[in-house]
């Protein structure tokens, strides 16, 4: 047997009626305070932020790991072409400013190679540049 409370709560609840109405919150205040030009807007675009972050990954299947040359005459000396699956990660870093409509740069990156069942061919690698894209006028 269902209560008449608990009937009449059930009904309530699923119609959505609320006793708070929209002009009642208003009566509160004007809410807190904004914050509005107190902090730094950040770019529309997120290309236009002063450090940028870039991770991939990517797996695939690499037929000659060792770039052996193939030969279709004799018997090839360097043996066979090695394949493996391989897994390729790749870290970057980026960042960018501009002083008196020059803009100075820095590019950093960091990778491994990394094969399945050949692991004496993972490597690894790197590079890092510093530059400027100046404006003679």
């Amino acid at each position: 047997m269902v209560r008449k409370g608990a009937l009449t709560l059930g009904v309530v609840l699923m119609l959505g009626a609320s006793g708070a109405r929209a002009q009642d919150i208003s009566a509160f205040g004007t809410g807190a305070p904004s914050l509005a030009g107190v902090l730094p807007n950040l770019p529309q675009n997120w290309s236009d932020l002063p450090l940028q972050f870039k991770m991939s990954e990517a797996v695939g299947y690499n037929s000659n790991v060792t770039n052996t040359p193939t030969s279709n005459t004799g018997v090839n000396p360097f043996g066979g072409p090695v394949g493996a699956f391989e897994s390729v990660s790749n870290y970057q870093a980026s960042t960018k400013w501009y002083i008196a409509g020059d803009q100075f740069f820095a590019d950093g990156s960091f990778g491994f190679n990394r094969y399945l069942n050949h692991t004496n061919l993972n490597t690894t690698h790197n590079s890092a540049d510093l530059g400027v894209n100046w404006i003679y006028t």
